[in-house]
């Protein structure tokens, strides 16, 4: 007898959930698995190719500047065309992403492969999540978000230990590890396929993707509407989007600063990935802090995330010689920004009207990936200039000046409780998710 499987028996992605979110979240895991093979090793990539450090935060940079200047069309496009067929069209780019890395042997090559992977990047993640709160009702998507955040997350250190095995057991080069972006795409390409396209109802979406980027272009002029948006939020918009960029930076230490540390400290590749799956272990159960930043309060649980940043970043600057208190400490910086990440994400959700919810969240997602830009550059003159551990002292440095700001500002970071305007705070919590 011939036992038939549908998706719907995998009840682990998101059990209760409608099988359409089911099916989107199978796609997305097998999607990552990828990332989490090929992003350890990215800023080592760009370093055997860039003739200094100061090269090579720029050529890494790249990536986020580009999602920068790409996320807040991206979001208005997906307010206007079907997520589903956007979803399709990244996954294909993706695959030529991979094909873009694998054959990359100069600068000009990277540069092309960061720049489309920059294009790339928001097209996928800004059409998931609008797809997956299309498919899901106000009282189950909470689960949902959960869900994603924690499948995102797990899926890296899934893929982190398969490269692990790959580089110490095969002849696999870095460069060679970036072509598994191709197999992974197309299976979630496959996958996506049984994926059904939904739309609330009286919603109403263009249905051509070149109408929908027309539209953008000339009635929205692209960022003019975006920005008098948000500063009409006032100054706590401000003060959030002055810790966001902050904690990016901060978190590019893990993300930049650590794959580059790894030859001085002899970690060696395979524990380079194992170490960076590792460290995104925090970030899975990131929503399980709600209780505590709800209890504590949202602003208190930055004020101490970011002196306690400031406290760690220190002291891995005294402790790279030493590879134990090193991996601890990277796991507690790790911890520490998935306890102020949420908590940020919280209060800007608080602070935000319902109708404009994408829109700013296009926005906040962009001040992310600039700091991811301006970080990795900083951090590379630093490196080239005083060594690269001193790079852990630069990352105090902002920590405390943004703690102090915080600080000082404190009493003008108002949040809204209209809860029939505003997300809750779980919800918030729960939507954070660290993407590829």
């Amino acid at each position: 007898m011939t036992r038939h499987f549908k998706l719907n028996t995998f009840s682990i992605f998101g059990p209760g959930l409608p099988e359409n979110v089911k099916r989107m979240l199978l796609t997305i895991f097998v999607f990552v698995i990828a990332w989490g093979i090929i992003e350890p090793f990215i800023p080592l990539y760009i370093k055997s190719i860039a003739p200094n450090y100061t090269m090579v935060g720029i050529i890494f940079g790249l990536l986020n500047l580009f999602i920068f200047l790409a996320s807040i069309p991206v979001g208005d496009l997906v307010d206007k065309a079907k997520p589903n067929k956007l979803i399709k069209i990244a996954l294909v780019f993706y695959t030529l992403v991979g094909a873009f890395y694998g054959f990359a042997g100069k600068i000009s090559g990277l540069i092309l492969a960061r720049s489309f992977h920059g294009i790339s990047n928001p097209l996928l993640w800004v059409s998931t999540e609008s797809l997956i709160r299309e498919n899901t009702t106000k009282e189950n998507s909470l689960k949902a978000f959960g869900w994603y955040s924690t499948i995102t997350n797990f899926a890296i250190v899934i893929g982190s230990i398969i490269g692990a095995a790959a580089i110490a057991y095969t002849a696999i080069t870095i460069n060679q590890l970036f072509f598994a972006l191709m197999p992974f795409s197309i299976a979630s390409l496959l996958l996506f396929f049984k994926v059904k396209t939904f739309h609330k109802e009286g919603e109403q979406k263009e249905e051509g993707i070149t109408k929908a980027i027309e539209e953008i272009v000339e009635k929205d002029k692209v960022y003019e509407k975006e920005i008098k948006d948000f500063l009409g939020l006032g100054a706590t918009a401000i003060i959030l989007a002055i810790i966001v960029f902050s904690n990016s930076i901060i978190l590019h230490t893990i993300y930049f600063l650590i794959p580059l540390l790894s030859e001085d400290i002899q970690l060696g590749l395979p524990g380079l990935a194992l170490l960076y799956g590792f460290l995104h272990i925090p970030f899975m159960f990131c929503f399980a802090l709600a209780g505590l930043a709800d209890k504590e309060g949202k602003t208190k649980i930055i004020l101490i995330g970011l002196l306690l940043s400031a406290i760690v970043s220190t002291a891995l600057f005294f402790t790279t010689g030493i590879l134990l208190i090193f991996v601890i400490l990277c796991f507690a910086l790790a911890f520490v920004m998935a306890l102020i990440v949420p908590s940020t994400n919280s209060i800007i959700s608080d602070i935000i009207p319902y109708l404009e919810i994408g829109e700013m969240t296009g926005i906040y997602y962009g001040i992310s990936c600039l700091g991811g830009t301006i970080g990795p550059i900083l951090f590379g003159i630093i490196a080239d200039l005083y060594g690269l551990k001193t790079v852990f002292l630069a990352s105090a440095a902002i920590a405390i000046v943004v703690f102090l700001i915080t600080f000082a500002c404190r009493k003008k970071i108002i949040i809204v409780k209209d809860k029939e305007e505003q997300k809750s705070t779980l919800q918030a919590i729960l939507e954070e998710a660290k993407t590829p």
